[in-house]
């Protein structure tokens, strides 16, 4: 099959050049712009078809800048148009590409070469059509030598005056289309890993306090002393940590045995929070001086073991609430007895001993209560200037081996997003 029979075609700068070269009688263009080789077989074929030749371009400053295009060409063919007084016409947003060379039709996709390259011969964007097909396309179009009005035409209506076309050849000049692939106008920097703050609330139970006046808990001291010494009561603080019962888990995620039964466990405090210690040192790593960093792609599964462990930790902290409840009118007599005691080895023992102490403690207690239980996890990106920063890349060195910090950023080039 030789190339003329062939009907679905690669349609390039040079094919549209060869095709215009090679047209006798008439050439009907139509595009949102045109390359350099076709600009100039246009402007030759201006002077040498007379007055057989239709010119319908985009020809907006846009056009060119995203690749429908080259500035030269349109300078070219406002020369040519200028010296023959040849008239162009316009098409606002035309994005489709025909030529008629004598009785050959050529239809294809204008290529945006800011986003694709030109095409290749296996990679067809266009059409030959020979015979009545031209008349039908050339009448379309308003073509010269048809009955078809160029105001009548389905394309092409808008005159393109050389004040428009000299107006555009302008604005490319002061604002050039960029010499490379408009994707890649705009640098932008992608790292493998993100750093990771993480606070868990609601979880040092034991550890927890009760803020109370020195002059109530240091009331058997001398005044000059009081404000030296603790004034917190540790009211969870026992001997033996108490034991709840709370889903297993591996990694965040639940057990179950043979029978699909999900495994629970007796757990002190310090177990459960052993869960998320396991969780932290699988999925992040800590740089010192910098904080923790998690791999993008295990992000899911690092926020899923977050979210396993704070429903462990609400089963684990609502067990313990009822646990202490059941004896906090007992606690609450041990420490209120434990005040007095004090407070009757105090010189100002007569006005201390109208406070109502109890309701002291249990509102203290009432406060460490107000904190629900939660993982709260912060994401923050890496910054470009962080892999430039020497102290940083020895962080990352001792804290991720040779092979996680293959390839751990990217820097490359990209085009912006088109905001509506």
């Amino acid at each position: 099959m030789t190339e003329r029979e062939q009907v679905f075609v690669a349609v390039d700068d040079a094919r549209l050049a060869t095709t215009i070269r090679a047209a006798r009688k008439r050439v009907v263009f139509a595009a949102p712009g045109l390359g350099q080789l076709a600009g100039g077989a246009l402007a030759d074929a201006i002077g040498r078809l007379g007055g057989q030749i239709t010119i319908i371009l985009d020809a907006d400053a846009e056009a060119c800048r995203i690749g429908y295009g080259d500035p030269e060409a349109l300078q070219a063919l406002h020369d040519a148009a200028s010296r023959q007084q040849a008239p162009l016409r316009r098409q606002a947003g035309l994005r489709i590409g025909i030529l008629i060379a004598d009785e050959t039709v050529l239809i294809w996709s204008p290529i945006a070469r800011s986003v694709e390259s030109e095409r290749r011969e296996e990679q067809p964007n266009g059409l030959v059509l020979e015979g009545p097909a031209t008349d039908i396309c050339s009448t379309a179009m308003g073509a010269d030598g048809t009955s078809t009005l160029p105001g009548d035409a389905d394309i092409g209506r808008e005159p393109l005056t050389l004040d428009t076309l000299k107006d555009t050849v302008a604005d490319l000049e002061r604002n050039p289309p960029a010499p490379f692939d408009l994707a890649r106008r705009t640098r932008v920097f992608s790292s493998r890993y993100q750093f990771v703050e993480f606070e868990i609330r609601g979880a040092q139970w034991a550890e927890r306090r009760i803020n109370l006046s020195s002059v109530l808990l240091n009331a058997d001291l001398p005044e000059s002393l009081r404000d030296m010494l603790d004034t917190q009561i540790r009211p969870y603080q026992e001997a033996d940590e108490p034991s709840f019962e709370v889903p297993y888990l591996m990694l965040g995620r639940r057990l179950f045995d043979q029978d699909g039964k999900r495994i629970d466990v007796l757990a002190t405090q310090s177990q459960v929070l052993k869960y998320w210690t396991e969780i932290r040192d699988h999925y992040l790593r800590q740089l010192a001086g910098f904080g923790w960093l998690v791999r993008k792609d295990q992000l899911g599964k690092f926020r899923d073991a977050a979210a396993g462990f704070e429903e462990t930790l609400r089963i684990w902290v609502k067990a313990f609430r009822e646990h202490v409840h059941g004896r906090e009118d007992m606690l609450v007599k041990d420490i209120v007895s434990a005040i007095h005691a004090r407070i009757g080895r105090s010189a100002d023992q007569k006005a201390l001993r109208e406070l109502d102490l109890e309701a002291e403690v249990r509102a203290g207690l009432a406060r460490m209560r107000v904190i629900e239980p939660q993982v709260r996890i912060v994401l923050k990106n890496v910054a470009w200037e962080s892999t430039r920063d020497t102290e940083f890349q020895a962080a990352l060195e001792r804290a991720l081996s040779a092979s996680e910090r293959r390839g751990w950023f990217e820097e490359f080039t990209a085009a912006r997003e088109r905001k509506p």
